[in-house]
């Protein structure tokens, strides 16, 4: 059984390595300028998940639509403090809740996501909602 589980890892390490070789050497596509952005930035699938959660979490918010299930998954995110006590959306803490999501301590791979995926056309109403507020936020 033990053999077993370090061959699995072994080809799991494999896999990972060639994933990334492919990434570093393959041609892009300016179509999918987000998709790549996912593959380069070693993203994986939780985070993406997360990702894609808290978007839908926030095009709710910015909609003015909160409920107890958004509550709920801010909640499972760690993200309440998004929200301030009047139920607005802090956005300075929107991007700490990116930070956090991706593992960073800046900014500067959140600006990469979110130009991504402007370029894809991926959330782009939300994205640039979230963009233009946090300039705001930032005067």
């Amino acid at each position: 059984m033990e053999k077993k589980i370090e061959m699995f890892e072994e080809q799991l390490n494999t896999l990972k390595e060639q994933v990334r070789l492919l990434s570093i050497c393959k041609v892009t596509s300016d179509e999918f300028p987000y998709y790549n952005f996912l593959v380069t930035s070693g993203i994986t699938s939780t985070q993406r998940s997360s990702i894609d959660l808290f978007f839908l979490v926030l095009s709710e918010l910015i909609k003015e639509k909160i409920k107890d299930k958004h509550i709920k998954v801010l909640k499972e995110l760690e993200a309440e403090s998004i929200l301030d006590e009047n139920k607005e959306i802090r956005y300075t803490e929107v991007m700490n809740t990116f930070k956090k999501i991706l593992d960073v301590e800046t900014s500067g791979l959140i600006e990469e996501m979110f130009d991504s995926m402007l370029q894809q056309d991926v959330k782009t109403n939300i994205v640039n909602h979230l963009k233009m507020n946090m300039l705001f936020d930032q005067l």
